[in-house]
């Protein structure tokens, strides 16, 4: 973000991440760090948005915030890509591989104790 306030350019956006990972390609790296077996389903793209349609309307039936609805359930079945090319090349930004950024992150949320794993 320092980089980005100090070289980037007023209205430009930049992607501060390594490379474009796939949900399934992200938790399997997860659980690597934390020692634990990947076991992670593919559902289908309708049972996705149809959980989504499910928890939106609970949410308005019962007046209480669900963590899912359809709008992300949508986001979740999107086929997007993500690249740092533009950070690296107009800011250039450094690059960490996502297993340190992963094994990062989780000592934190450890020292913080949000988890035990």
């Amino acid at each position: 973000m320092i980089l980005a306030f100090e070289k980037g350019k007023c209205g430009e956006s930049y992607i501060l991440g390594h490379r474009n990972l796939s949900y399934v390609e992200f938790f399997k790296m997860v659980n690597r760090a934390i020692g634990r077996e990947s076991k992670q389903y593919t559902l289908p793209k309708t049972v996705v948005l149809l959980a989504g349609l499910c928890s939106q309307a609970a949410q308005k039936l019962t007046r209480k915030k669900t963590v899912f609805n359809y709008q992300i359930s949508k986001m979740t079945t999107l086929q997007t890509y993500y690249s740092p090319k533009k950070a690296v090349s107009e800011l250039g930004m450094p690059q960490t591989p996502i297993e340190a950024a992963i094994e990062d992150s989780l000592r934190g949320l450890k020292a913080y104790g949000h988890i035990t794993c």
